[in-house]
């Protein structure tokens, strides 16, 4: 099984080698990936990363106080949910607590690391091997390891320093994460994100972790604003209840008073995403 580790600054970064050293020695078998780590000099790394991405069937998203809206984990997250199959938990870092945790990332499970909360997250990756270990096995080899995995993240973050919080909009990350997002989501044909002036908060990546029907939801809705017909729109909401739950929980939309509301920036992604 391949797991994919996701990370955004250097605390993030340390902390996700720690997670590609030591899981491997407790899960036979698991492949971890981390881009530091493995991607080879002079490889295409936009191609690399779309394939890893989209071959991984776990995803654990290192997040810190600085990096909560990294547009790297963002996309990454997106990225990570879009399977139908696919596991992903939020690991928290400093003093983050699950409160802390809000839009796109509130969806995932969350993982503070410590003991008890890390071998909760082995047991999930062990669930979804091909051939899981009984559990008392995996306590046996757990126990081993955890101290060396202790240790060596005690001395990280005695070690860390206060890093800036992330800014969406710095130009280099969202020229990055444009070629990539064209490899994963086979838009080549489409106009640059620049060029469409996108809103920072990249709901392209939240649309992609909704299911099917979902976005078939949000078709509709898209179609029955732009032609004015909020009557059949409102009406959305008794006949597919599941589905306009999941799309306030994922804050595509908002429903107040029987009324569905579409925010005109969300509007005009959800048009450009799904159209």
């Amino acid at each position: 099984m391949k797991a994919f580790v996701s990370w955004s600054g250097k605390y993030s970064r340390e902390v996700a080698s720690i997670l590609k050293k030591y899981l491997p020695c407790i899960l036979q078998g698991l492949d971890v990936f981390m881009s530091q780590h493995d991607l080879e000099s002079g490889e295409r790394w936009g191609n690399k990363l779309a394939n890893e991405l989209n071959e991984s069937e776990f995803g654990i998203i290192c997040l810190t106080n600085s990096n909560l809206n990294s547009p790297w984990i963002l996309f990454e997250a997106g990225a990570l949910t879009k399977q139908f199959d696919g596991r992903a938990c939020s690991l928290l870092l400093d003093d983050l607590s699950a409160t802390d945790i809000t839009g796109p990332l509130s969806q995932f499970q969350n993982r503070k690391f410590e003991r008890s909360e890390i071998l909760k997250l082995v047991i999930d990756l062990n669930k979804n091997m091909q051939k899981p270990m009984s559990e008392s096995q995996l306590g046996l080899i757990f126990d081993k390891w955890y101290p060396d995995i202790s240790n060596e993240y005690n001395k990280v973050t005695e070690d860390k320093t206060e890093e800036p919080t992330t800014n969406v909009s710095v130009r280099e990350d969202r020229e990055l994460l444009e070629e990539i997002l064209t490899k994963v989501r086979g838009l080549n044909s489409k106009p640059s994100l620049r060029e469409r002036n996108m809103p920072e908060e990249f709901l392209s990546f939240v649309i992609d972790a909704i299911s099917d029907n979902s976005k078939d939801i949000l078709i509709k809705i898209v179609e029955f604003r732009e032609n004015g017909d909020h009557a059949s729109k409102n009406a959305l909401i008794a006949q597919y209840p599941e589905e306009i739950k999941e799309l306030s929980r994922h804050f595509l939309i908002k429903v107040e008073d029987g009324e569905i509301l579409v925010k005109s920036e969300i509007h005009e992604t959800a048009s450009y995403w799904l159209g």
